[in-house]
Order: C-alpha cells, then sequence, then structure tokens
C-alpha cells in the first residue's frame, strides 16, 4: 500500500512538473492582458469541464472580470451571438471530437474576439482561430492516468494565470 501511495504521489509530481515546464510565462502575461483589456469573457467547457469554467468564473468574477461560465453545450452556440471585438472567449478541450468547443471558438474569432484554447490536443488545433494555445499534459499514456483527475493541470495553470492577473497593475 506504501509503494502505490509513494508512486501515485510521484505521478502526481511529474505531472506538475510537465504542467509547470509547458508554461510560458510571456504568454500568460498576453492572456493577463487580453483578460484586463475585454469587457466580457466567455469561458466554455464540456464533459469534465463544468468544475474548471465555474472555477474560472468565481475566480475572475471576484477580481471584478464580467465573466461567464458556460457549460451546457446547447448554450455555447447560443452564447456566441454576443460576443464582439471587445470580448475574450476561453476554451477548455480534451479530446478533439468535441467540435462545440472549436465551433465556438472560430465564430468568436470571426466576431473580433481574443482567442483562448487550454488543451491537451495538438491536433486540429488552428492558428487561424486561436490567438492563444495553452498546451497542457496529458495523462492518457501514464500508468495513473484514471486515478489523477485529467482536469489538475488544468486548474494548476487556471492557478497561474489567476495569480499573474492578481498580482499585476492593472
Amino acid at each position: 500500500m506504501e509503494n502505490e501511495k509513494s508512486s501515485v504521489l510521484y505521478a502526481y509530481q511529474k505531472l506538475l512538473n510537465e504542467t509547470y515546464n509547458l508554461v510560458d510565462d510571456a504568454q500568460i502575461a498576453r492572456v493577463g492582458r487580453y483578460l484586463k483589456e475585454a469587457e466580457r469573457v466567455l469561458a466554455c467547457g464540456s464533459e469534465g469541464f463544468h468544475l474548471i469554467v465555474r472555477e474560472m468564473q468565481f475566480r475572475f468574477m471576484q477580481a471584478g472580470v464580467n465573466i461567464t461560465a458556460v457549460r451546457n453545450l446547447d448554450m455555447i452556440k447560443l452564447r456566441t451571438a454576443f460576443l464582439d471585438q471587445y470580448s475574450l472567449a476561453f476554451g477548455f478541450l480534451i479530446r478533439e471530437d468535441v467540435n462545440d468547443i472549436l465551433f465556438f471558438l472560430k465564430e468568436a474569432h470571426m466576431k473580433g474576439a481574443k482567442t483562448v484554447l487550454l488543451t491537451t490536443e495538438s491536433r486540429n488545433v488552428s492558428d487561424e482561430y486561436c490567438d492563444e494555445v495553452i498546451w497542457i499534459p496529458s495523462l492518457t499514456d501514464w500508468d495513473y492516468g484514471s486515478i489523477i483527475s485529467p482536469i489538475s493541470p488544468f486548474l494548476v495553470v487556471l492557478d497561474i494565470l489567476y495569480s499573474y492577473y492578481a498580482t499585476s497593475e492593472r
């Protein structure tokens, strides 16, 4: 039992290290500026991202950001009507087959909004409609991918982004 526990802790430490290694400070600063400049922010996620977009909404709302979390896939398409050049759109994606998130980002980009995608997927992600793509390590090939939540690294990056936003000058 103790050996299993230390193996899980090692895997989680490895995940944290890989997440921090992928973080680009200049990119986090740009996204932080987008947050400060946006009149409205929309964070969209499907499947297991319900908790993340809600957490993002609560955190940034407390910091004065006009942010809405959209967790219902049917509402994602409806919310694109409210996006414009003063908007910032966040999409969260683990699997590439969640086309609603990519549709949302493409529509947001076409309306002039800044777009940020946090993803583990490298395929079908285009710079044409994503102003920033924040790469997140995937747990699919890890021994403990079914024990450690796949949203854990997304939360770490969200913590980093929020820390940057909360401590930088407005």
